[in-house]
């Protein structure tokens, strides 16, 4: 038998700085928060999962669910609005 795992939370974007010469001159964005970690890792493993979030609809919303689109992780059960945070 073959359950859904839901995931509800909160998901984030980590930002990683981006070295040379030992400064800091930018960061990379990674969707990230241990919410997203799970739901990806339950994917990858061939369970069916779905996420239950609050995302917005600006730059950062369109980067996770862009992020989570591509490891086939539906989102029918998430909230998009403008100015989540």
């Amino acid at each position: 038998m073959t359950h859904l795992i839901t995931c509800m939370g909160e998901i984030l974007i980590d930002f990683l700085p981006v070295e040379e010469d030992g400064r800091t001159v930018g960061f990379r964005t990674h969707a990230g928060g241990s919410l997203m970690n799970v739901a990806v890792s339950v994917a990858r493993l061939g369970q069916p999962v779905a996420l239950a979030s609050k995302v917005s609809t600006d730059a950062f919303g369109r980067f996770l669910r862009s992020h989570v689109s591509r490891a086939s992780i539906p989102v029918s059960c998430s909230t998009v609005r403008p100015k989540v945070r």
